[in-house]
């Protein structure tokens, strides 16, 4: 190596290690902000005397880290939803026996309707029949969806594969 190119690189390994060093500095008086900050926030969400306030001003600063944090509770969230109606009168995963009162609309075969509702497997339906054991009637159906008239008004189901395809 000629004196140009040592030159060059002892250059960049001063300026590397002063980039270090600044960026060290600003971290650590970040840091020391925070402890600060933290350190006031405690003095002024303390409570001496009321216990029951105390633990109301914890509940709501560990709500407000959760939301900073965004750590939702997905449990709570899957155990709620039902996605399409592939879950529809089966139990749900959780076991806490909540089950569905939606029919499960499974495709069209010679004219007719396949539907899952509950224990009955396979149930074919033709135009305005009622399904077994409840007051749904088949208002219409084509090869991919099924428009069920309930007591409170129309819903319309879909072919598990239209569905997932349709997403």
């Amino acid at each position: 190596m000629n004196l140009r190119q040592q030159f060059f690189w002892k250059l960049l390994i001063g300026l590397s290690t002063l980039t270090i060093i600044i960026s060290l500095y600003n971290s650590y008086s970040k840091y020391s902000e925070l402890a600060e900050y933290k350190k006031e926030y405690k003095k002024e969400s303390e409570v001496k005397d009321n216990k029951k306030m105390e633990r109301k001003t914890d509940f709501i600063s560990k709500e407000q880290n959760d939301r900073i944090k965004y750590n939702p509770d997905l449990v709570s969230i899957i155990e709620k939803t039902i996605t399409g109606h592939t879950r529809a009168g089966i139990k749900t995963d959780s076991k806490t026996d909540w089950e569905s009162n939606d029919p499960i609309f499974r495709g069209v075969t010679n004219n007719r309707a396949m539907i899952d509702y509950r224990t009955s497997k396979g149930s074919f339906y033709k135009k305005g029949q009622t399904i077994e054991g409840t007051d749904m009637i088949i208002e219409s159906f084509s090869r991919d969806s099924v428009v069920i008239k309930y007591p409170t008004g129309l819903r319309v189901f879909y072919v598990e594969s239209y569905q997932e395809f349709k997403k």
